[in-house]
């Protein structure tokens, strides 16, 4: 039989039950709380938009098959399938709608949010208190602010879920052992890991969670968790190795810098001192932890009272729960050692532990500080206690517990509030929106292909930040022969294009006609050589009738029509050329031949 069969019969000491459910007074104001703050969640995410790596998500998912190329795309180093088959979905069943991204946000906050609730009356009973851990996670600044770039957000909400999810499941199987529970651990990590890396620490954090809760001395604890589920731990081991081998082959691992002890003492401080602990607490309670400003620390009286909280924490739990909070505290400070060492390893670059400042890099850690915290300070219910009574909600504990529920939710109220308007990408909503009216008006609008603001896709990014890229999801075109070419200002309205730098050809040898083409290809000379990339070439032209048309230049063919009338077409092309191979299917007046740079022309 195998080794869960083996040890059905014989759970860790000092285990969990294996029952989550139930349905008293904490459990429908923690319902109430989840429902309000994930309305909130969404209401405020609503006013947000697209940023940087979400174009690029969303480009990628709308011009590739999901299949390997897609699925372990290297994005600066990340391998996560998980986004670009999300991506994938998206760009093709809404392409850049935004409420519809964040439909998917929101679904993977409120099932986390689901599974930390279950997983504390898992551990705890449905009492009072777990409502405080609940709030601390559910009303994260970290968490609902950094939700606002939705790249991030599909990062951080699937480990979130993952890591939930397998303490859930690991805290049944600690009760009664079977293969299902097992898997469902290794299953839960497996989507943490589709999505980031830093899934890879949650094996580490059940097996923290395994001894934290077993009975003994730290050698029975230490010996016990490890020899009794040993073939539970061989599994997540086989897992991470797997990811690891195709992590590396699916990846470029750039040379970064290599942090001193310095830079590590000051990642700490950055990190933990000035983010995370007092994100634990609903901080830092201002509207300038985010952005540019948010390189400094929070106001000294921020840190003095997160830092005193903190301490206290600690101090309550080693005195109330002794060695199981020790081992608590342990496997938490493993994870915040882990993740400051791992941004030390391949995160300095040119900032150094200045990118300590940046809140995405330690808000994955609060949910772990919040569980392992709670577990050092509240005592687990054991197999075989009998539920404890909830107490009314009009007893002391009960109005304790909600007093200090009411000054977490107002804190972390007003850290957000601070921090949504600076993480609003107003320039990027307001480009794109006002290029889908224009495109919604006139669906064959061509574009010069353009870089987009640097509010939208910075330039480090390539051609992923030209408006080609940017706005593929939304099958417009650029830089094909038209009558009509125009170039987007840094608003996403589309200006005709003025030409400057021009060279042209000598006047046409007809009289009233110019260059006049027919069926045999015409040689036009231009009176300078033409250099640089994407020069607009623009003929002025009139036709007596349809006529299709072809112009070569070096390694480019451009085949359209001439339409009757007089109008003017104009092409895109690489440069060096010094003349243009011209045909017609009819007779063709060519009244001038212009080659140049493109500029908006404001006054058309």
């Amino acid at each position: 039989m195998g080794a869960t069969a083996e040890i059905a019969e014989r759970p860790v000491d000092g285990d969990v039950p294996a029952r989550a459910v139930s349905f008293g007074a904490p459990t429908l104001v923690a319902v109430a709380l989840g429902v309000g703050e994930l309305f909130w969640f969404v209401t405020q995410l609503l006013t947000g938009y697209f940023w940087q790596d979400d174009f690029v998500f969303l480009y990628l998912g709308a011009t590739k098959a999901p299949g390997a190329e897609l699925l372990l795309h290297d994005h600066n180093g990340h391998l996560q399938p998980g986004v670009f088959f999300i991506s994938w979905v998206l760009a093709r069943v809404a392409p850049l709608n935004y409420p519809a991204a964040i439909a998917v946000t929101a679904a993977l906050h409120g099932l986390a949010l689901l599974l930390c609730w279950r997983l504390l009356v898992r551990l705890f009973g449905e009492r009072w208190a777990i409502l405080i851990p609940f709030v601390v996670v559910a009303f994260s600044p970290l968490t609902f602010a950094m939700s606002m770039w939705w790249a991030y957000a599909l990062q951080l909400l699937p480990v979130q879920l993952a890591l939930f999810g397998a303490l859930n499941a690991h805290a049944a199987y600690l009760a009664r052992p079977t293969r299902w529970r097992a898997a469902q651990t290794l299953l839960f990590v497996a989507l943490g890991l589709a999505f980031w890396e830093k899934a890879a620490l949650i094996p580490a954090v059940l097996l923290g969670l395994t001894m934290t809760l077993a009975e003994g001395g730290i050698g029975r604890r230490v010996s016990t968790s490890i020899r009794r589920y040993w073939r539970l731990w061989l599994g997540h081991l086989a897992l991470l190795a797997g990811y690891l081998v195709v992590h590396l082959l699916a990846t470029d691992q750039e040379d970064a810098p290599r942090p001193g002890p310095a830079d590590l003492v000051d990642l700490v401080g950055y990190m933990i001192g000035d983010r995370l602990l007092p994100a634990l607490f609903g901080g830092p309670w201002n509207d300038s932890w985010v952005g540019f400003e948010g390189l400094g620390p929070p106001p000294v009286y921020v840190l003095v009272i997160s830092w005193v909280l903190s301490a206290g924490v600690v101090l309550a739990g080693l005195w109330l729960g002794r060695l199981r909070a020790g081992f608590a505290f342990a496997t938490l400070l493993g994870y915040l050692a882990a993740s400051v060492l791992l941004i030390g390893l391949s995160r300095l670059g040119p900032f150094g532990s200045l990118i300590g400042n940046d809140p995405r890099y330690i808000a994955d850690a609060l949910p772990v500080a919040v569980v392992f915290a709670t577990v050092a300070v509240l005592r687990p219910r054991r197999q075989g206690d009998a539920p404890a009574p909830v107490l009314a909600a009009g007893s002391s504990p009960a109005l304790a517990t909600l007093g200090i529920v009411l000054v977490l939710v107002v804190g972390a109220v007003a850290s957000i509030s601070g921090a949504v308007p600076e993480l609003g990408h107003e320039q990027a909503r307001t480009y794109v929106t006002k290029l889908q009216q224009e495109y919604a008006a006139q669906p064959k609008l061509m574009l010069y292909d353009t870089p987009v603001p640097p509010d939208v896709l910075v330039a480090l990014f390539g051609d992923h930040a030209y408006v080609s890229r940017v706005l593929r999801p939304l099958g417009i075109q650029v830089d094909q022969p038209t009558a009509d070419l125009r170039m987007l200002d840094n608003e996403g309205k589309p200006w005709p294009v003025g030409l400057v730098e021009v060279i042209g050809t000598e006047p046409g040898p007809v009289p009233g006609c110019g260059h006049r083409i027919g069926g045999q290809t015409t040689s036009l000379r231009l009176t300078e050589t033409v250099t640089g990339r994407r020069r607009v070439i623009r003929f002025g032209y009139f036709a007596g009738e349809w006529a299709s048309a072809k112009v070569a230049v070096p390694g480019r063919q451009f085949e359209f029509d001439f339409q009757p009338g007089v109008h003017y077409v104009f092409m895109v092309a690489d440069g060096p050329f010094d003349e243009l191979l011209v045909s017609a299917e009819h007779p063709v007046c060519l009244t001038d031949v212009l080659v140049g740079s493109p500029l908006p022309d404001l006054n058309r």
